[in-house]
């Protein structure tokens, strides 16, 4: 059982709306004995799934100037080049924040060989080099211990902004399936999620569980048999009997 816890594009695109400007969720939770350990504080952070993205004041103009078209080309009602529909609000945060991230990956995290300096990333055609993008996904696999499953968003992101930069190139109504990198991350995509079937091997209510938002069933009769039991042992037309009753029928619908 599972417990809860408690169309038009805007005129203005503005690809600063939702950059995060303040620490994370992951970072905010830093707090007793680690304020007083820079050490464990610093690592708690490091875990931050933003640690490592690029903040808006990082960004080259040009890179930032792209990220605005790229905006217009992925949420504009009629675009021609596109082959798709618009993507939602939500989505393209979520596909804005993905680059931020590969972003801060290539200029902080990456290896050497790899290494690209904060002003030397202006153009998405990055994209295009797929050995930097196969090592940033290994990079989350190995080092961030971020399970297959997770990293499918960033293949999938990867590939959505990869068109881009190749739409000029793109045979139409091909779903860019002749342009080599996109396939290729298409094929990346396949294999996580093969890897996701051997990785993944918690069950739903395991990952609930380890949220602390799953009740196992033996668990709920208890809960119900005793709110029961209370209901039952108190006067009628009580109020604290209506509340009772409430309770249980609560649990127990639920």
């Amino acid at each position: 059982m599972r417990a809860t816890g408690d169309p038009d594009i805007s005129n203005d695109i503005d690809i600063d709306e939702g950059i995060e400007t303040t620490v994370s969720d992951e970072e905010e939770e830093v707090s007793g004995d680690e304020d007083f350990d820079p050490a464990a504080k610093r690592r708690k952070q490091q875990r931050s799934r933003r640690y490592f993205a690029l903040k808006k004041h990082q960004l080259h103009a040009s890179l930032r100037e792209e990220l605005r078209d790229l905006k217009r080309f992925m949420t504009a009602p009629l675009v021609l080049d596109r082959q798709g529909g618009p993507i939602e609000k939500t989505t393209w945060k979520s596909l804005r924040q993905s680059v931020l991230q590969y972003g801060g990956y290539l200029s902080r995290e990456a290896a050497p060989a790899h290494r690209v300096p904060i002003a030397s990333l202006r153009r998405l055609s990055i994209y295009r080099d797929l050995d930097r993008y196969v090592a940033y996904l290994m990079f989350l696999i190995e080092v961030r211990r971020t399970l297959p499953s997770s990293s499918l968003l960033h293949v999938s992101h990867g590939a959505t902004v990869l068109k881009f930069p190749s739409r000029a190139d793109a045979f139409p109504n091909k779903n860019f399936d002749d342009i080599r990198e996109v396939c290729f991350l298409r094929q990346l995509r396949k294999q996580l999620k093969k890897l996701a079937k051997r990785y993944d091997t918690r069950t739903t209510s395991d990952q609930l569980e380890a949220m602390q938002r799953w009740i196992h069933w033996p668990e709920v009769c208890q809960v119900t048999e005793r709110l029961y039991n209370h209901y039952q042992l108190l006067e009628e037309q009580s109020l604290e009997r209506c509340i009772a009753l409430r309770d249980f029928l609560v649990i127990a619908i639920y």
